[in-house]
């Protein structure tokens, strides 16, 4: 049927351009959002309204049709390799779009083009990051349902559509928002490290230098290169390292590299060196800011500097040259493949939201990397560098080996004992050693000892970010082990490896990134300034090293092994909570008070969301087979209600008494009259008894005898008693009717109906 009604066209491009803005919000934030959708918006009504114009079979615009189509599908190849196979499929998706509008005569394309739209939208809702995007496809679908409701009618009508009571439209929008949500929730998260692994990256990353240093290698076996440089970076008479045993630098960084690699957030831990008392003294941490997204299946630990000296008061690395590495197509392995085994692969994304530094942050131990760039830097403790600060938009794809070992989360599994491993400052606290021999005594393992020193530290010590502001510049660990016992995580951890290193365990102090809540609205870990952090890895039984977390506000890295569960949706709202605490955002300030509101409403439409999902998720078999058992019978109604309907009347006459004729008749008359209106017709008032039994006769019934028609009137005008074969007849005369068929009886019901 040919599309006649400009309404129908208007809403139907305000429903495209709807998805277009809410795709456009996914890959490009919100700022090309209303510019996108209103574009996609004239362009597809321009389209539509031309081809209204003309006829299917001397369309002018095909050739349109056919040059975008042509464009889309020459453009599909490339796109994947500059840009994200996801980015490609969307991008084709909307050239095939307007190529249809172009053909678009009829409903069946529209109903295409819907399709088409929803998928879409559904694409950018398996890759947005923020749970904003719920109201777009709530927004969507409010659209969708009223321009779908303008179709029917204007089909059924053959004509303009009518004008909708506002009051239907909001019945209908409701009923379909609440199937919209429902399948928003369901969607699944396309995984991560997938086909193409590159995500979509706003930024490319080049350095003339790095490319030619790493052109002179590529001739050199990867795997051997990097093990002959982490041996001679790690050794200090060999390499002229940034720092002596003593702490004296060697080497200085100019002031434009320094500057050239910095980002707006100044953890100082995610420098060369960084004082404890003084970790982050512009307070960057100090905000609810989300700095990255993480799309992984499980929580990690993202890696950003190791640091193996500490004099007490300050941690520096050994070395931060930079071994530099070519970055193809397919990414760059940072370990031969043939090293290590598949099943204990895991792939996870990182998208940055705020500009950072050069690092690289990613799981022990990243073995492949996808990264925006021609080439990266890899440190002599394996930490990846990035040509230049990452921006926000930036996104990059890593592969990561994780060994899970006596319960426990392990790091590299290779070891080389150095000393500056077991180094301790020249004027450590004797009761430092004391009180890490007290809680260590007894223990079986080098790991059992670990694990009690990190139990005692999360356990018997408050986390106290604001110490990073009052902090003492003399033997602050003393003053955190005895006196204050609480700080913030780089107290914790600086405790922790120095306890280790009293008992002859090695240890090193990481920093980076807790990336342990996710966020179940999204799907993705919800990643905040806060997250910059520090903790410890110990080289115990010369096993390999041991991720230890002795800071109790943070979670750890343990993997959970269910995607969505109210364990995790719980964990994700006192997060925030704990946040906020963390933060001391209790002042009664407009501007507070209003903050308060907005998060709390995102926490409860998270969490309600999640808990909805986890139903939906927990009995989707069940609520699946009955969405199909209720569909069929509502079918099977809307088919054979009528029959049943009838099958009832006849159900409720084969089980009248009948011990009153008189009654009987009466009652076998309202039957039959009950019968002929759910057939389609309605007896016309003032018919006589004899018209009437004409009148089923004409119908299809048996021939009537003039005996009934005589013995009703002596019955109900005369008041003579009712007679057993006057009854019976009138009875005969129904299960005639209902015998014939209702659908035959139907038919020949109205057509005797028209002409009564």
């Amino acid at each position: 049927m040919k599309i006649e009604s400009a309404c129908v066209l208007k809403w139907y491009s305000a429903t495209l351009g709807l998805a277009a803005g809410a795709v456009l919000y996914t890959y490009q934030g919100f700022g090309p959002v209303i510019p996108g959708a209103l574009i996609f918006t004239l362009a597809s009504y321009y389209s539509l309204s031309a081809v209204r114009k003309t006829n299917e079979a001397d369309n002018p615009y095909q050739k349109h049709s056919e040059l975008i189509a042509a464009v889309g599908i020459i453009a599909f190849l490339p796109l994947i390799f500059a840009a994200d196979f996801i980015v490609a499929i969307v991008i084709f998706l909307g050239l095939a779009q307007l190529a249809l509008n172009f053909q678009t005569h009829d409903y069946r394309r529209f109903y295409v083009g819907m399709v088409v739209s929803f998928t879409g939208i559904c694409v950018g809702a398996t890759e947005s990051k923020s749970g904003f995007y719920l109201l777009f496809f709530v927004a969507y679908t409010i659209m969708a349902s009223i321009t779908l409701g303008y179709a029917y009618m204007a089909q059924r009508r053959k004509a303009e559509a009518p004008n909708w009571d506002w009051t239907d439209r909001i019945r209908v929008c409701l009923l379909v928002i609440g199937l919209a949500v429902g399948v928003y929730l369901v969607l699944p998260r396309l995984p991560a490290g997938g086909l193409f692994t590159q995500p979509g990256s706003d930024y490319f990353y080049r350095d003339k230098k790095w490319e030619a240093e790493a052109k002179q290698n590529e001739t050199t076996n990867v795997g051997k290169r990097m093990n002959d440089f982490r041996q001679d970076q790690l050794n200090p008479q060999n390499n002229g390292p940034l720092t002596d045993l003593d702490g004296n630098r060697k080497d200085e960084e100019s002031e434009v590299d320094h500057q050239n690699r910095q980002g707006d957030y100044h953890y100082k831990g995610f420098q060369k060196e960084f004082d404890i008392n003084n970790p982050d003294e512009e307070g960057h941490r100090f905000s609810n800011r989300i700095v990255a997204r993480m799309r992984a299946d499980h929580p990690q630990y993202l890696r950003a500097r190791i640091f193996d000296h500490f004099d007490g008061l300050h941690w520096r690395t050994s070395s931060d040259q930079t071994v530099k590495l070519s970055v193809g197509f397919n990414g760059v392995d940072l370990i031969p493949p043939d090293q290590y085994k598949s099943s204990v692969l895991q792939s996870y994304e990182i998208s940055i939201a705020y500009n950072l530094g050069d690092y690289i942050a990613a799981a022990a131990v990243p073995v492949k990397l996808n990264f925006p760039a021609t080439t990266i830097g890899v440190d002599g403790f394996g930490q990846l560098r990035s040509p230049g600060a990452l921006k926000a938009g930036t996104a990059y794809a890593v592969t990561s080996q994780y060994n899970l070992l006596r319960g426990r989360l392990f790091a590299e599994l290779d070891h080389q004992p150095l000393p500056s491993y077991t180094q301790l400052p020249r004027e450590t606290d004797p009761r430092i050693r004391a009180l890490a021999a007290k809680i260590a005594k007894g223990a079986s393992s080098q790991l059992d000892a670990a694990i009690a020193l990190e139990q005692h530290l999360r356990t018997q010590y408050q986390y106290d970010l604001g110490s990073v502001f009052n902090s003492q510049n003399s033997t602050p660990l003393s003053e955190f082990l005895f006196e204050s016992k609480s700080g913030h995580c780089e107290y914790f951890a600086s405790a922790l490896a120095v306890m280790l290193r009293t008992q002859n365990i090695p240890s090193r102090l990481v920093t980076g990134f807790s990336a342990t809540n996710r966020n179940p609205l999204t799907g993705y870990y919800d990643i905040y300034a806060l997250d910059g952090h520090a903790w410890v890895e110990a080289l115990v039984d010369d096993q390999g090293w041991v991720i230890l977390e002795p800071t109790a506000y943070y979670d750890g890295p343990l993997p959970k092994e269910d995607t969505l569960s109210a364990h995790q949706i719980n964990d994700y709202v006192q997060r925030l909570v704990r946040l906020r605490k963390a933060l001391g955002q209790d002042e009664l300030t407009f501007t507070a008070i209003i903050n308060s509101i907005w998060q709390l409403s995102y926490v409860m439409v998270s969490a309600g969301l999640g808990y909805i999902k986890l139903f939906i998720m927990t009995f989707r078999y069940w609520i699946l087979m009955t969405s199909l058992f209720s569909i069929s019978i509502w079918i099977a109604w809307r088919r054979y209600r009528y029959q049943w309907l009838a099958y009832g009347i006849e159900r409720k006459v084969n089980s009248y008494p009948a011990d009153q004729p008189q009654k009987a008749v009466r009652f076998y008359l309202s039957a039959i009259e009950e019968l002929l209106e759910l057939a389609g017709v309605k007896t016309p008032a003032g018919y006589t008894i004899e018209r009437y039994l004409q009148h089923i006769e004409s119908i299809g019934g048996a021939a009537s005898d003039p005996a009934m028609a005589a013995a009703f009137n002596r019955i109900y005008y005369n008041g003579e008693a009712g007679e057993q074969e006057v009854m019976r007849s009138y009875q005969k005369l129904f299960q005639s009717l209902y015998q014939s068929g209702f659908q035959n009886l139907q038919v020949l019901a109205t057509a005797v109906g028209s002409k009564t």
